[in-house]
C-alpha cells in the first residue's frame, strides 16, 4: 500500500510539474510578445517609425501572437482584456496619441498579469514540491516502520519457534522420565510381590513348624504324666 501511494503521488507530481513547466514557458513567451509589441508602440509614440514603416498588419500580427500565446495558459483569465486590445489596436491608426496610449496601457496590464501569474505558479510549485517531499518522507518512515515490525515479528517468530522446540524437547524428556519411572515402578512392584510371596511362604512354613512343635510338646507332656503315676 505504501509503495502504491508513493507511486501515485510521484505520478501526480510529475504531471503537475509538466503542467507548470508548460504554463511558465507559454507565459514567458507571451511576455516576450508583449514586450515586442510595447517596443513597436514606443517607436510609434516617439515618432521613430511612421505608419508606413509599421503597417497595421504588423500590429495585427503582434496582437494576434499575444492572443495565441495567452489563450491556452492555465489560470490566465484575461480574454476580455486581450479582445479589447485587439479591437483598439486594429481600429486605430495611432496618429491619435490617446489611442496609442490605450494600447500601451492594455499591454502593460497584460504584462503585469502575466508576471503575477508566473510568480503565483512558482509559489504554488514550491508548495507542491514541499508537500510532495513531506509525503515521500512520511511514506518512507511508514515503510521503515513496517520493515521494523516485520523484522520484530520475524524475531518473535524465531523466539516462538525456539520456545516450541524447547517445549517439545521438554515434553520428550518428561515422557522418557515417565517411561523410566513406570518401568522402575513395575520392577519395584515385581520385587515387592516376590518378597511378599517369599515372606508369606516363610510365615506358612513357620506356622507349620510351630504347629509341629506344639503337637510334639503336647504329646510329650501327655506321655510323661502317665509314666510318673505308675
Amino acid at each position: 500500500e505504501t509503495i502504491a501511494r508513493r507511486d501515485k503521488a510521484t505520478s501526480e507530481r510529475n504531471i503537475e510539474n509538466a503542467q507548470f513547466q508548460k504554463n511558465t514557458k507559454e507565459s514567458r513567451e507571451a511576455i516576450e510578445a508583449v514586450d515586442e509589441a510595447l517596443t513597436v508602440m514606443a517607436s510609434l509614440r516617439s515618432g521613430g517609425s511612421s505608419l508606413a514603416e509599421v503597417k497595421r498588419e504588423t500590429v495585427k500580427d503582434l496582437m494576434g501572437e499575444i492572443k495565441d500565446k495567452t489563450v491556452n495558459i492555465k489560470g490566465f483569465e484575461f480574454a476580455p482584456l486581450i479582445n479589447a486590445l485587439l479591437e483598439v489596436a486594429l481600429n486605430q491608426n495611432f496618429v491619435d496619441k490617446e489611442a496609442a496610449q490605450q494600447v500601451v496601457t492594455l499591454l502593460n496590464k497584460i504584462r503585469k498579469n502575466l508576471v503575477n501569474l508566473i510568480r503565483e505558479m512558482e509559489e504554488n510549485e514550491t508548495k507542491a514540491v514541499d508537500t510532495y517531499n513531506k509525503l515521500i518522507e512520511t511514506l518512507a518512515n511508514e515503510e521503515k516502520g513496517i520493515e521494523k515490525k516485520l523484522s520484530d515479528d520475524k524475531t518473535n517468530l524465531f523466539k516462538t519457534q525456539d520456545d516450541i522446540k524447547f517445549t517439545e524437547k521438554l515434553i520428550v524428556a518428561c515422557e522418557n522420565l515417565k517411561v523410566k519411572l513406570t518401568n522402575s515402578l513395575e520392577e519395584q512392584t515385581k520385587i515387592f510381590d516376590q518378597r511378599k510371596l517369599q515372606n508369606q511362604q516363610l510365615l506358612e512354613q513357620f506356622d507349620r513348624e510351630l504347629a509341629l512343635v506344639r503337637d510334639a510338646i503336647k504329646t510329650l507332656n501327655s506321655g510323661g504324666i502317665r509314666k510318673g503315676h505308675h
